[in-house]
């Protein structure tokens, strides 16, 4: 199941990059970026349906005619700086979630499929996929650029639909270097996505199967 969510309406660069990268980086949702707010952004929703939209709190005027829309199926989720009273309480009354900024980004995904209304069975984190040596899965595949035990461990949870955050708690490492390991798994499978990287290994997991 794939929640889709729209980020709009943000005056910060370096805000919406973490916000999308957060978002981006979890496999249950699929994130659209539409840019400012306004008529086309509302065109965007009816076209997208999608489960949830983020707006930054300087769409305030937006914020306000949207929720006044009824039957509306958005959920909405504002991470707020700076409003109003009035619209902070106009908003929480009519069911928008208000995310403070300084939360963590795990926290936004928390918020995004609580909005979604995701039943909480599809939400929960994955299984730990069992442990198996680089040398093993090195020869598995049939690598010519060798995997480390790391990025043997990092793949696994990658192909079990772990997000970076997930990886990082797991592994007892920081979000950074899980990203740094990924990016060695990516090059080395010669692809620039996760879909990208599970066709390759089952491909090649195929290939060795017929070849034994």
């Amino acid at each position: 199941m794939s929640v889709t969510v729209v980020v709009a309406g943000f005056r910060e660069p370096l805000l919406l990059r973490g916000v999308l990268e957060t978002l981006e980086d979890d496999p249950r949702l699929s994130v659209v970026s539409a840019g400012s707010v306004g008529a086309t952004l509302e065109v965007l929703v009816r076209r997208a349906r999608p489960a949830v939209l983020i707006l930054d709190d300087s769409s305030e005027h937006f914020l306000l005619r949207l929720v006044k829309r009824s039957g509306s199926p958005v959920g909405v989720i504002v991470l707020v700086g700076e409003m109003t009273p009035l619209c902070r309480g106009v908003l929480r009354g009519a069911g928008v979630e208000l995310f403070g900024r300084g939360r963590s980004p795990q926290q936004l995904v928390a918020a995004v499929l609580r909005a979604a209304r995701v039943p909480d069975a599809s939400i929960a984190t994955p299984r730990s996929p069992r442990p198996q040596s680089a040398v093993a899965l090195n020869e598995a595949l049939g690598l010519s650029d060798e995997l480390t035990q790391r990025e043997t461990e990092v793949l696994e949870h990658l192909l079990g639909d772990w997000s970076y955050a997930a990886i990082a708690h797991e592994l007892v490492v920081s979000v950074a270097t899980v990203k740094t390991h990924a990016a060695s798994i990516r090059r080395k499978f010669g692809v620039s996505s996760r879909e990208e990287l599970r066709r390759a290994v089952a491909t090649l997991r195929q290939q060795a199967l017929s070849a034994a």
